[in-house]
Protein backbone atom coordinates (compact mmCIF):
# COMPACT_ATOMS: atom_id res chain seq x y z
CA UNK A 1 0.00 0.00 0.00
CA UNK A 2 2.99 2.31 0.92
CA UNK A 3 4.24 2.04 -2.29
CA UNK A 4 0.87 3.21 -4.13
CA UNK A 5 0.82 6.19 -2.00
CA UNK A 6 4.56 6.63 -3.02
CA UNK A 7 3.33 5.98 -6.86
CA UNK A 8 0.54 8.33 -6.31
CA UNK A 9 1.80 11.31 -4.70
CA UNK A 10 4.40 11.57 -7.97
CA UNK A 11 1.59 11.07 -10.23
CA UNK A 12 2.26 7.98 -11.95
CA UNK A 13 -1.18 6.54 -10.97
CA UNK A 14 -4.36 7.82 -10.25
CA UNK A 15 -5.90 4.78 -8.01
CA UNK A 16 -9.98 4.52 -8.82
CA UNK A 17 -11.71 1.21 -6.48
CA UNK A 18 -14.37 -0.90 -7.38
CA UNK A 19 -16.40 -2.96 -4.66
CA UNK A 20 -18.57 -5.93 -5.04
CA UNK A 21 -20.66 -7.24 -2.39
CA UNK A 22 -22.10 -10.79 -3.26
CA UNK A 23 -25.58 -11.88 -1.17
CA UNK A 24 -23.10 -13.91 1.11
CA UNK A 25 -22.62 -13.79 5.12
CA UNK A 26 -20.02 -15.53 6.51
CA UNK A 27 -20.34 -17.40 9.92
CA UNK A 28 -17.55 -16.13 12.38
CA UNK A 29 -16.48 -19.74 12.65
CA UNK A 30 -15.64 -19.57 9.10
CA UNK A 31 -13.18 -16.77 8.69
CA UNK A 32 -10.04 -18.63 8.87
CA UNK A 33 -8.30 -18.05 5.80
CA UNK A 34 -5.96 -20.96 6.33
CA UNK A 35 -8.45 -23.50 5.83
CA UNK A 36 -11.49 -24.03 2.99
CA UNK A 37 -13.99 -22.58 2.41
CA UNK A 38 -12.08 -19.51 3.28
CA UNK A 39 -9.36 -20.05 1.56
CA UNK A 40 -10.65 -19.94 -1.94
CA UNK A 41 -11.51 -16.62 -1.28
CA UNK A 42 -8.08 -15.67 -1.38
CA UNK A 43 -7.31 -17.55 -4.55
CA UNK A 44 -10.10 -14.99 -6.05
CA UNK A 45 -8.26 -12.18 -4.84
CA UNK A 46 -5.26 -13.65 -6.52
CA UNK A 47 -6.57 -13.61 -9.59
CA UNK A 48 -7.72 -10.40 -9.56
CA UNK A 49 -4.42 -9.38 -8.53
CA UNK A 50 -3.22 -10.86 -11.40
CA UNK A 51 -5.16 -9.31 -13.80
CA UNK A 52 -3.64 -6.22 -16.33
CA UNK A 53 -3.44 -2.55 -14.02
CA UNK A 54 -4.61 -3.82 -10.69
CA UNK A 55 -2.52 -2.33 -8.05
CA UNK A 56 -4.14 -4.24 -4.86
CA UNK A 57 -7.42 -6.61 -4.36
CA UNK A 58 -8.46 -8.68 -1.33
CA UNK A 59 -11.44 -9.86 0.24
CA UNK A 60 -13.46 -8.19 3.26
CA UNK A 61 -15.05 -10.58 5.60
CA UNK A 62 -17.28 -8.43 7.30
CA UNK A 63 -18.82 -9.74 10.74
CA UNK A 64 -22.62 -11.65 10.65
CA UNK A 65 -23.47 -9.71 13.70
CA UNK A 66 -23.08 -6.10 12.97
CA UNK A 67 -25.21 -3.52 14.09
CA UNK A 68 -25.01 -1.89 10.92
CA UNK A 69 -26.63 -3.97 8.22
CA UNK A 70 -23.85 -2.93 5.17
CA UNK A 71 -21.43 -4.31 7.38
CA UNK A 72 -22.73 -8.09 7.52
CA UNK A 73 -21.99 -8.92 3.76
CA UNK A 74 -18.22 -9.73 2.41
CA UNK A 75 -16.89 -7.94 -0.65
CA UNK A 76 -14.71 -8.53 -3.07
CA UNK A 77 -12.31 -4.75 -3.98
CA UNK A 78 -9.99 -3.75 -6.28
CA UNK A 79 -7.99 -1.15 -6.83
CA UNK A 80 -6.64 0.03 -10.09
CA UNK A 81 -3.85 2.55 -11.90
CA UNK A 82 -6.93 4.22 -14.05
CA UNK A 83 -10.20 3.23 -14.72
CA UNK A 84 -13.25 2.40 -12.19
CA UNK A 85 -14.55 0.55 -15.92
CA UNK A 86 -11.23 -1.72 -15.15
CA UNK A 87 -11.93 -2.15 -11.81
CA UNK A 88 -14.86 -3.50 -12.05
CA UNK A 89 -13.87 -5.53 -14.84
CA UNK A 90 -11.73 -7.20 -13.18
CA UNK A 91 -13.88 -8.50 -10.21
CA UNK A 92 -16.41 -9.37 -13.17
CA UNK A 93 -14.08 -11.21 -14.39
CA UNK A 94 -12.45 -13.05 -11.01
CA UNK A 95 -13.90 -16.77 -10.46
CA UNK A 96 -16.99 -16.77 -9.08
CA UNK A 97 -17.41 -18.92 -5.71
CA UNK A 98 -21.10 -20.57 -5.38
CA UNK A 99 -20.39 -22.65 -1.61
CA UNK A 100 -23.09 -20.77 0.52
CA UNK A 101 -23.74 -24.14 2.52
CA UNK A 102 -19.85 -24.63 3.73
CA UNK A 103 -19.92 -21.24 5.36
CA UNK A 104 -23.04 -22.04 7.61
CA UNK A 105 -21.03 -23.32 10.26
CA UNK A 106 -21.46 -26.06 13.21
CA UNK A 107 -21.06 -24.16 16.11
CA UNK A 108 -21.87 -26.83 19.59
CA UNK A 109 -24.32 -25.37 22.06
CA UNK A 110 -23.19 -24.28 25.43
CA UNK A 111 -23.80 -27.55 27.07
CA UNK A 112 -22.20 -29.66 23.94
CA UNK A 113 -19.49 -27.70 24.46
CA UNK A 114 -18.88 -27.49 27.74
CA UNK A 115 -19.58 -31.56 28.11
CA UNK A 116 -16.53 -31.62 25.19
CA UNK A 117 -14.28 -29.62 27.36
CA UNK A 118 -14.84 -31.24 30.21
CA UNK A 119 -14.48 -34.80 29.03
CA UNK A 120 -10.94 -33.58 27.64
CA UNK A 121 -7.85 -35.21 29.00
CA UNK A 122 -5.64 -32.02 28.80
CA UNK A 123 -6.40 -28.11 29.29
CA UNK A 124 -6.89 -25.21 29.77
CA UNK A 125 -9.77 -25.39 27.27
CA UNK A 126 -10.80 -22.02 26.23
CA UNK A 127 -14.74 -21.80 24.87
CA UNK A 128 -15.97 -18.53 22.44
CA UNK A 129 -19.40 -17.12 22.95
CA UNK A 130 -18.87 -16.30 19.03
CA UNK A 131 -22.15 -14.21 19.74
CA UNK A 132 -20.83 -12.20 22.37
CA UNK A 133 -18.36 -9.90 20.03
CA UNK A 134 -18.22 -6.63 20.71
CA UNK A 135 -16.62 -5.83 17.14
CA UNK A 136 -20.38 -7.23 15.66
CA UNK A 137 -21.91 -4.78 18.39
CA UNK A 138 -22.61 -7.48 20.89
CA UNK A 139 -22.41 -5.93 25.20
CA UNK A 140 -19.84 -8.23 25.88
CA UNK A 141 -21.67 -9.56 28.71
CA UNK A 142 -23.14 -13.12 27.66
CA UNK A 143 -24.02 -15.19 30.52
CA UNK A 144 -24.65 -18.21 28.32
CA UNK A 145 -22.30 -20.51 29.06
CA UNK A 146 -21.32 -19.22 32.76
CA UNK A 147 -25.38 -19.89 33.27
CA UNK A 148 -24.91 -23.69 32.26
CA UNK A 149 -21.66 -24.52 33.31
CA UNK A 150 -22.99 -23.62 36.96
CA UNK A 151 -26.29 -26.23 36.19
CA UNK A 152 -23.99 -28.75 35.19
CA UNK A 153 -21.95 -28.23 38.54
CA UNK A 154 -18.56 -27.73 36.53
CA UNK A 155 -15.39 -26.60 38.51
CA UNK A 156 -12.66 -24.49 37.91
CA UNK A 157 -14.20 -22.44 35.06
CA UNK A 158 -12.97 -18.97 34.22
CA UNK A 159 -15.53 -16.59 32.42
CA UNK A 160 -14.12 -13.58 31.43
CA UNK A 161 -16.73 -10.63 30.14
CA UNK A 162 -17.49 -7.07 30.87
CA UNK A 163 -19.38 -6.31 34.08
CA UNK A 164 -17.97 -2.88 35.10
CA UNK A 165 -20.84 -2.79 38.46
CA UNK A 166 -20.02 -6.24 39.56
CA UNK A 167 -15.93 -5.18 39.48
CA UNK A 168 -17.07 -2.03 41.26
CA UNK A 169 -18.64 -4.10 43.87
CA UNK A 170 -15.61 -6.34 44.65
CA UNK A 171 -13.29 -3.49 44.70
CA UNK A 172 -15.84 -1.94 47.22
CA UNK A 173 -15.43 -5.25 49.28
CA UNK A 174 -11.46 -5.43 49.09
CA UNK A 175 -9.63 -8.89 48.71
CA UNK A 176 -10.52 -11.69 50.85
CA UNK A 177 -13.59 -10.56 51.55
CA UNK A 178 -17.01 -12.06 50.37
CA UNK A 179 -20.00 -11.01 48.78
CA UNK A 180 -22.95 -12.04 46.36
CA UNK A 181 -23.87 -10.34 43.12
CA UNK A 182 -25.50 -10.73 39.83
CA UNK A 183 -22.65 -10.32 36.69
CA UNK A 184 -23.38 -10.50 33.43
CA UNK A 185 -26.93 -9.77 31.22
CA UNK A 186 -27.16 -6.04 32.48
CA UNK A 187 -27.43 -4.35 29.02
CA UNK A 188 -30.24 -6.66 27.60
CA UNK A 189 -31.49 -10.63 27.81
CA UNK A 190 -30.54 -11.34 24.15
CA UNK A 191 -27.27 -13.07 25.98
CA UNK A 192 -28.97 -14.47 28.66
CA UNK A 193 -30.04 -13.70 32.40
CA UNK A 194 -28.07 -12.14 35.20
CA UNK A 195 -26.00 -14.91 36.93
CA UNK A 196 -25.76 -15.13 40.97
CA UNK A 197 -22.46 -16.20 42.13
CA UNK A 198 -20.81 -15.80 45.86
CA UNK A 199 -17.44 -15.60 46.44
CA UNK A 200 -14.39 -14.01 47.63
CA UNK A 201 -12.43 -11.72 46.19
CA UNK A 202 -9.05 -13.31 45.13
CA UNK A 203 -7.31 -10.43 42.91
CA UNK A 204 -7.47 -6.89 42.01
CA UNK A 205 -5.42 -5.72 38.91
CA UNK A 206 -4.81 -2.75 36.84
CA UNK A 207 -5.58 -4.92 33.53
CA UNK A 208 -2.82 -3.57 32.14
CA UNK A 209 -1.44 -6.16 29.91
CA UNK A 210 1.53 -6.95 26.85
CA UNK A 211 0.63 -9.65 24.00
CA UNK A 212 3.58 -11.55 23.19
CA UNK A 213 3.02 -10.79 19.39
CA UNK A 214 1.01 -7.45 17.76
CA UNK A 215 -2.39 -8.25 17.81
CA UNK A 216 -5.72 -5.93 16.32
CA UNK A 217 -3.73 -3.27 14.01
CA UNK A 218 -0.34 -4.38 15.40
CA UNK A 219 -0.72 -3.22 18.81
CA UNK A 220 0.81 -5.40 21.57
CA UNK A 221 0.16 -2.94 25.09
CA UNK A 222 -3.37 -3.13 25.84
CA UNK A 223 -5.25 -1.35 29.00
CA UNK A 224 -8.54 -3.43 29.88
CA UNK A 225 -9.38 -1.43 32.87
CA UNK A 226 -9.54 -2.24 36.14
CA UNK A 227 -10.67 -6.49 36.79
CA UNK A 228 -10.96 -8.59 39.25
CA UNK A 229 -11.06 -12.48 40.08
CA UNK A 230 -13.54 -13.77 42.03
CA UNK A 231 -13.43 -17.20 43.64
CA UNK A 232 -16.82 -18.46 44.19
CA UNK A 233 -17.69 -21.39 47.00
CA UNK A 234 -18.15 -23.72 44.03
CA UNK A 235 -14.88 -23.77 42.85
CA UNK A 236 -15.55 -21.54 39.97
CA UNK A 237 -14.15 -18.15 39.20
CA UNK A 238 -15.18 -14.68 38.08
CA UNK A 239 -13.19 -13.03 36.28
Amino acid sequence: MREIVYRTIKGEVRPVQALEPPPLVFNIVKQFTGEEPQAAWCVISRQVLARPGVLAAGIARATPTPTCPRWASPSKWCTTATRRQRASGALAGAARLDRRAEFVGDIPSPREALATAAAAPNGPIVLMDVGDNIGGGSAADSTVILAEAKRLGIRRFLPDALRPGAVAACVAAGVGNTLTLAVGGKTDRLHGEPVEVTGYVRLIGDGIFEDWRPTHGGQRHFDGGTSVVLETTDGTHSS
